[in-house]
């Protein structure tokens, strides 16, 4: 333990410094557990130099951390250390670890103790990523260093820890956490349903390309199930039009577009592989047979397709490309 003297805080008896994150009064102090808290001491003012953000007018003050939250900070290091892909996504190794910190230290306020339910949001990269999403804002608004800093350098050490962990929390905290988790699970334990496309008139439409009038998404995602695109008619096969052909594509085609650099054949030409379940790898504009098609949006009077692809006969190219092919994807 360290001997220094600390910045007292008035309401702590000895030397005892409140936990940045639970916010509990500590008494056993290690070196390597104390960081500096910087608290404002009047209205904040922020300038830029050299590209960096400074806070004028504040005062600095230790903290530490509790054994248990000490013990979540730890947890958060060897996930980042056996999940190297949260750190490249985020692109900082602190900013990650402060972040995962802060998603695992909202669970922990919101009384969420059992392994198994946090080993089932952090068992991969992706689900590491999820919880920070869902969880590291309302965590950051939980934690004991964020109330001292709002109650501003005037008062902070007028701030008392807490006698508990987490009984700093008040009712609109208590409501926010529980609030993100009600919206986690729901989004965590949702099923993918249908969701029609349909035109400026409520009409029932297709994707420019495929034809396709439905797709299976998440309930949470269905304002972003279809993205709104135009393409030169000539280019997806129709004649030519004065005006481009204005309409939306389903997630396949999308991808297919961005693939190939834009609305055209080579688009529809990867959509139209991806759907057979061809892999060509990455150099499969050369390596994949050439042929021309249609899309459905040049067509006229045709009720969208049931499944993508519908209005083009595609089995003598899937013949072609058997030995390429995996098992057949859904529209």
């Amino acid at each position: 333990m360290i001997e220094d003297e600390y910045q007292p805080w008035t309401r702590l008896r000895g030397r005892a410094l409140p936990c940045a994150a639970c916010g509990v009064a500590v008494s056993a102090i290690y070196p390597e557990r104390v960081e500096v808290l910087e608290v404002p001491l009047r209205a904040v003012k922020v300038g830029f130099e050299n590209g960096f953000r400074h806070v004028s007018d504040s005062l600095d003050a230790q903290v530490t951390r509790c054994d248990q939250c000490w013990r979540i900070r730890e947890s958060a290091v060897d996930m980042l250390r056996a999940n190297p892909d949260v750190k490249r996504a985020i692109g900082s190794p602190e900013i990650a670890l402060y972040r995962l910190e802060l998603a695992l230290s909202a669970l922990d306020a919101l009384g969420v103790t059992d392994h198994r339910v946090i080993d089932e949001h952090t068992k991969t990269g992706r689900a590491i990523m999820r919880l920070i999403d869902k969880y590291a804002a309302a965590g950051g608004g939980a934690w004991w260093s964020s109330h001292a800093r709002r109650a501003g350098g005037q008062r902070v050490f007028d701030t008392p820890a807490s006698s508990s962990r987490w009984s700093h929390l008040g009712t609109a905290e208590h409501v926010a956490l529980h609030r993100v988790r009600v919206e986690e699970f729901r989004e965590r334990t949702e099923r993918p349903k249908p969701v029609a496309l349909t035109d400026y008139d409520g009409r029932p439409s297709g994707c420019m390309l495929c034809g396709v009038g439905t797709v299976d998404v998440l309930p949470s995602l269905a304002s972003h199930a279809w993205t709104a695109m135009e393409a030169d008619a000539q280019a997806i096969g129709g004649r030519p039009t004065p005006e481009p052909i204005e309409g939306a594509v389903c997630p396949r085609c999308d991808k297919a577009i961005d693939a190939a650099g834009g609305v055209g054949q080579s688009a529809m030409r990867a959509s139209i592989l991806d759907y057979l379940g061809a892999n060509f790898g990455p150099r499969w504009e050369t390596a994949a047979p050439d042929f021309g098609v249609v899309g459905w949006a040049v067509l006229r009077g045709v009720q969208p397709n049931a499944t993508a692809w519908d209005h083009v006969d595609l089995s003598p190219l899937s013949e072609e490309i058997a030995p390429f092919a995996t098992a057949r994807r859904s529209a």
